[in-house]
């Protein structure tokens, strides 16, 4: 066949090639019946020996037989044939049993299993699992399996008890899915409290529900932030992100879509020396996927600080555009407060949107004595212009990417 006006080569699947064979295999003996039979005829008689020949019943069995085995070799010719002829078609992902009973417009999503054995995500599991059990030798405690450890927020009490030196008091054995995951949620407040995130942040990043479900973007994320607050000096790989396979049915139909979760920053925004020649090369470059992960490590900062007043940022290109958000993030981040009078909070114009992107460069260089550049102008940021924006996110996230 041909796509675009190229060739394409089908190649045919072992399993068809067999089925192939046994089809030759079936009329090779239907036709060798046929020689030895009279007059080619296979209800004729045949003899196992001299002088003897069959009853009327052994013969219409036999040609029973035949007609079966010339009809399956029929079908396993045509499957070959079909697999063959027809014209290539993509290979669509294994959905799964649990794809095929949600309800019209539910939604799940599941970790593409390839993603589970790239190399960076098995240095990740394995830094995080040889640095808890270091932690916990002494409570005898050893973490096999990354995903199925955690759920029932045990191993996370004796691992925040270690750090904290203080005891969550809660029964230490407990049997019922009720109590597993009442002291998770227990376990979890108390991580939060501890690592100062607030509580919105911390339902987007590691939920209670998909902790106990063994969610494994949302407990990496977790055990990540605890690596990052207690052992700031533990090396973990950049870049880091799990494919999720997001399964939806619509008109009785399922379709998916698959989404880049990031897990660690990516290696694109550590060096802080070379932003701007990095952000181009992210911005013009052909992998999409090194600019979503960048994108995402901006958005996750932006809202872990914009969550304090309830507000989330899902678009940085369309919603950085009026300078309202940049204008709170620089007064979060600062410690100070904007008088509203500053600024359009709720702007309808051009003109109101770019009064408020201009206050926010100025709040850069005079406020914070960050200088956005001489490439950074309030019309670029006006007209959606995505390497303006991420060059700013990046300027307060260097800044203050260890605030909490």
């Amino acid at each position: 066949s041909r796509t675009n006006g190229c060739s394409v080569k089908r190649s045919l699947p072992h399993s068809l090639y067999v089925q192939a064979l046994r089809y030759i295999s079936t009329n090779d003996q239907i036709n060798r019946m046929r020689a030895h039979s009279p007059g080619g005829n296979p209800a004729a008689t045949i003899g196992s020996g001299p002088g003897r020949e069959y009853s009327l019943f052994d013969k219409l069995n036999t040609m029973s037989r035949v007609r079966r085995r010339k009809q399956e070799a029929d079908e396993l010719a045509a499957e070959a044939r079909q697999a063959m002829e027809d014209p290539l078609h993509p290979i669509q992902p294994e959905i799964g049993p649990v794809g095929y009973q949600l309800t019209e417009g539910e939604e799940c999503s599941m970790i593409e299993p390839f993603s589970k054995e790239q190399p960076l995500v098995r240095e990740l599991t394995d830094t995080l699992v040889d640095w808890i059990n270091r932690e916990l030798i002494d409570d005898r405690i050893l973490v096999r399996d990354i995903e199925g450890d955690f759920y029932d927020g045990q191993v996370l009490q004796k691992l925040l008890e270690k750090f904290t030196k203080r005891s969550i008091n809660y029964p230490e054995l407990t049997q019922t899915e009720m109590g597993q995951r009442q002291r998770l949620k227990v376990v979890l407040e108390e991580i939060n409290n501890t690592l100062g995130v607030s509580e919105a942040y911390a339902a987007q990043q590691w939920p209670i529900s998909a902790i106990f479900t063994k969610d494994l973007v949302a407990t990496l994320r977790l055990l990540v932030a605890l690596a990052r607050h207690f052992a700031p000096l533990l090396r973990l790989p950049a870049g880091v992100h799990l494919t999720v396979l997001i399964v939806r049915k619509l008109n009785g139909v399922l379709q998916h879509r698959r989404q880049a979760e990031l897990i660690t920053e990516a290696v694109d925004i550590q060096d802080g020396t070379t932003e701007r020649d990095a952000i181009s090369a992210l911005v013009d470059c052909a992998v999409p996927e090194k600019l979503e992960a960048f994108q995402q490590v901006l958005l996750q900062f932006a809202n872990q600080h914009l969550s304090k007043l309830n507000l989330v940022v899902t678009d940085l290109q369309s919603q950085m555009d009026d300078g309202v958000f940049f204008i709170l993030l620089l007064g979060l981040l600062g410690g100070y407060f904007v008088p509203l009078h500053k600024y359009h909070m709720a702007p309808v114009s051009n003109e109101q949107k770019l009064a408020n992107l201009q206050l926010a460069l100025q709040l850069f260089q005079d406020a914070e004595g960050i200088g956005p550049g001489p490439g950074a102008r309030a019309d670029d940021l006006l007209r959606h212009d995505l390497k303006a924006t991420l060059r700013l996110l990046f300027a307060l996230y260097n800044r203050y990417r260890d605030v909490k």
